[in-house]
């Protein structure tokens, strides 16, 4: 199966509404600038061909590693795994 760098962007997405979290990592305000949106989940690329899922702890953009670096498909079924996971939690 063939993964493309949206498709993962597009299930970030989807677990941030489930955590009910900001799509986007940062917003631009006219009064503070730049700004992290804290609890926003989101797609990196800490080397070539590898991805990684982090979440942003705090207002200065510091992130934390959820996920760490792996191929696409595998970045792919662990993060269908993941949505699966707080689903489950949310039926509890």
């Amino acid at each position: 199966m063939r993964v493309s760098s949206q498709q993962l962007t597009v299930l970030a997405n989807a677990i941030n509404r489930c955590a009910g979290t900001p799509a986007t990592p940062f917003s631009v305000y006219e009064w503070r600038g730049l700004h992290a949106n804290v609890g926003c989940f989101h797609i990196t690329v800490p080397y070539r061909g590898n991805y990684a899922l982090e979440c942003i702890v705090n207002e200065t953009g510091g992130c934390r590693t959820i996920i760490p670096a792996c191929k696409k498909t595998d970045m792919h079924h662990r993060l269908t795994a993941f949505i699966a996971g707080m689903e489950v939690g949310k039926l509890r």
